[in-house]
């Protein structure tokens, strides 16, 4: 979505004044984070060294940033968020609630014992993979530090998952979603080569996505999701006091032309990759200081259909060029060729 939003922007500010008047910013949704069911976690007493002094004084920030919070809840969130930050040192940044596939009662249990053994070091300290529900399973990447939300990634037998939330939600009008499996529990979509769980806890819209190929690997791929979502757990979060409110109603007007910026409408596709679809929504503005604006000439292309591109696996070589399947096009076997960094801008899968 970011690279759409930026090809959109660049549209606007080179394109012409009629398709201008055409773009709106996107309605974005903000959930309203419930925080409640912190008061029935379970743990540890704050230790009575450095590290349970790091907890007392963390205290004060929980009940600055959501007043709402009780005495219960807000000690219990920053005890949580304290040990866990240990092994995920991102999680206490993220302002909706964190859900992972950890077993949390047992790590909580291993570091408060650790911790009375030493006064910090050892608070919590410990193999992330130890305490990942399935045997498995391999931890890739921490919940990234996000303002509205976190992204987590975990392998499980070399395929990897990804676990996301947002406190934000873009409404996309009009968009018939492919297949759709209603679940008990989740929202079951195969879109884009990927198997996604969505639902909703807390008020927050959360997603899990596994990349997948073809049919019966889609459906592994889906017998994996909802593993992982069977096995997810609250881990940590902190609310945030920060209030978002992003752009709304129309960007601003062009103020030049360029005649050296062409472009494709948006939505029109190289043809046989695919069907574009025709939206004038901005997804992500960055001003006009901002990239492509102040750094042009540039370019958001993609070698995937175009020069050094694989061409969903149809790919056929012969030395220097090589013929994509998919398009019929005779490709250069090179990923700074001329045509890939040349104008016009077109949309594309990729971006």
């Amino acid at each position: 979505m970011f690279r759409s939003g930026t090809v959109f922007v660049c549209c606007l500010f080179f394109g012409q004044s009629v398709l201008a008047q055409e773009f709106r910013f996107a309605k974005i949704e903000r959930a309203e984070v419930d925080w409640s069911e912190v008061g029935r976690i379970r743990v540890p007493q704050i230790p009575d060294n450095e590290f349970g002094r790091q907890i007392h004084v963390a205290l004060e920030q929980y009940f600055r940033s959501d007043p709402q919070l009780s005495d219960v809840q807000a000690r219990r969130l920053a005890v949580l968020n304290a040990f866990v930050a240990q092994i995920f040192p991102n999680v206490p940044n993220s302002s909706v609630p964190v859900l992972l596939p950890v077993n949390i009662d047992t790590y909580l249990s291993d570091a408060a014992s650790e911790c009375d053994k030493d006064a910090v070091s050892k608070c919590g300290k410990g193999d992330t993979s130890e305490y990942l529900l399935s045997a498995e399973g391999k931890y890739v990447d921490a919940p990234q530090k996000e303002n509205s939300g976190y992204d987590a990634q975990f392998k499980y037998n070399g395929r990897l998952v990804t676990i996301s939330a947002s406190r934000l939600l873009y409404e996309v009008p009009d968009v018939k979603l492919p297949k759709v499996v209603e679940g008990t529990d989740y929202k079951d979509l195969i879109i884009e080569g990927e198997r996604r769980l969505a639902f909703e806890r807390f008020g927050v819209p959360y997603v899990i996505s596994v990349d997948c190929s073809d049919p019966k690997d889609c459906d592994e791929a889906g017998e994996l999701a909802d593993r992982v979502f069977r096995q997810l757990r609250f881990v940590g979060g902190t609310p945030s006091a920060q209030k978002l409110n992003p752009r709304s109603g129309d960007p601003p007007q062009p103020v030049r032309l360029n005649k050296t910026f062409t472009y494709m409408p948006p939505g029109q596709l190289l043809a046989k990759t695919g069907s574009g679809r025709r939206s004038y929504t901005v997804y992500a503005w960055f001003g006009q200081d901002g990239f492509p604006l102040a750094e042009g000439p540039a370019y958001a292309n993609t070698q995937y259909y175009g020069d050094w591109g694989d061409c969903e696996g149809a790919k056929e070589n012969s030395g220097t060029t090589y013929e994509c399947k998919r398009t019929g096009q005779t490709l250069v076997d090179d990923e700074g060729s001329k045509r890939n960094y040349s104008y016009p801008w077109r949309d594309n899968f990729c971006e």
